[in-house]
């Protein structure tokens, strides 16, 4: 169970326990109203101490509830809208020739298409940089706040060079990181992103950096974009 799970959970059984305290609160109100038909006394007498106690537990632990859910909610948004999803390691290694290198790609979460596996390959790319671009679905923001992801899919990684002249006449290497029936959705998708109910905006992004054989990365995906962070480490979990 991670964090938010565990802040979400405790503070859901704190409010239980509010309820259940303001219900016997009320409860035991009401009988003070309420006589019995033979003697005429009160249902409840006395106790205003253990009423009170009562009462006062419940609203520390309706506002302690509700201090920990709003905790749970920035941490969610902050992840949703700074920290993103990790969804790809880039590893990069010398490959012997100038203006040439090898770049490994290890998808970290499931792939969109149904049955696909998740990408672990490597790919010879002529250029200066690396540039792996993709998709993204964004919702509306209050869906985003609320949790949901935006959807994503790696299409293309490739190479590209510091000048100018070099990518109009040097050989540049791109290679499709999906297959025909999803590059079809996709283009579908761009088309009708206003008839889609709860969707803001289907965009495309790309993340580049330099080819420096040795250097790894971890993308991440944003309802804005792709983002990149720099590694020490390759991660071997599966």
């Amino acid at each position: 169970m991670n964090l938010l799970s565990s802040l979400y959970g405790f503070a859901f059984c704190l409010e239980i326990f509010a309820l259940a305290l303001m219900i016997l609160f009320v409860w035991n109100t009401a009988n003070r109203f309420r006589r019995y038909p033979e003697t005429r006394e009160r249902r409840r007498r006395r106790k205003m101490g253990r009423d009170a106690f009562i009462f006062m537990s419940g609203l520390v632990l309706l506002s302690t509830g509700l201090a920990f859910l709003n905790f749970a909610l920035f941490l969610q948004a902050y992840r949703t809208f700074t920290v993103g999803e990790p969804i790809a390691r880039i590893s990069i290694s010398d490959s012997g020739d100038e203006q040439r290198f090898i770049a490994k790609v290890r998808e970290m979460g499931e792939p969109l298409s149904q049955g696909a596996s998740p990408m672990d390959q490597e790919f010879d790319i002529k250029g200066d940089q690396w540039l792996l671009e993709g998709h993204i679905i964004r919702f509306q923001p209050w869906l985003s706040f609320l949790g949901f992801k935006p959807v994503y899919q790696l299409t293309r990684i490739g190479g590209r060079y510091y000048f100018f002249e070099d990518e109009q006449n040097k050989e540049r290497t791109v290679y499709p990181l999906v297959d025909h029936a999803s590059e079809k959705w996709w283009r579908w998708m761009y088309k009708n992103e206003e008839r889609i109910p709860f969707m803001e905006l289907v965009h495309g992004s790309a993340v580049s950096q330099d080819a420096k054989a040795g250097s790894r990365y971890v993308v991440t995906v944003l309802p804005t974009g792709f983002s990149l962070q720099k590694t020490e480490t390759e991660d071997s979990s599966p």
